[in-house]
């Protein structure tokens, strides 16, 4: 297919293969895909999916952002790039393992420490503390176990 030619349908595998060759990610992003592949249980998000979780970030000027699953860090990296300058991102993941995966990838994505926040626990023992209506945007990217 070339660049010319129209998008082929949405819904299919093909539509899908379209729109991650358009949603480019940072090296940053890349070697937080690439370690979180290597984790047990971590499906990091495509990068249309990611791409469409910044604009939605993006349009509703979102300040405070919540991502339950931290994917090894890629989900938040898209979203911190839709995010406000000023907002922050709030990654939960019941593994430890997953949230070290986070940190490192929003430490060598220079995000700045105050923009993260990580939380371990299951979104059961955890959303009940959080703030209710304090988020702008809630996404589920992980087993809501």
């Amino acid at each position: 297919m070339s660049a010319s030619q129209p998008p082929p349908a949405s819904g299919t595998a093909e539509g899908a293969a379209y729109a991650d060759r358009y949603a480019a990610e940072t090296p940053e992003m890349t070697a937080a895909r690439t370690r979180a592949l290597q984790l047990h249980g971590s499906q990091p998000v495509e990068p249309a999916t990611g791409a469409m979780l910044a604009v939605l970030a993006a349009g509703l000027e979102a300040r405070s952002v919540v991502s339950i699953g931290s994917g090894g860090g890629l989900a938040g990296l898209w979203l911190l790039r839709g995010m406000r300058p000023d907002g922050v991102l709030t990654a939960l993941d019941g593994d430890p393992e997953q949230l070290r995966a986070a940190r490192k990838a929003f430490t060598d994505a220079g995000v700045a420490p105050g923009r993260a926040r990580l939380i371990f626990g299951t979104p059961a023992e955890v959303l009940p503390r959080l703030s209710p209506a304090a988020y702008d945007m809630v996404v589920c990217a992980g087993p809501p176990r």
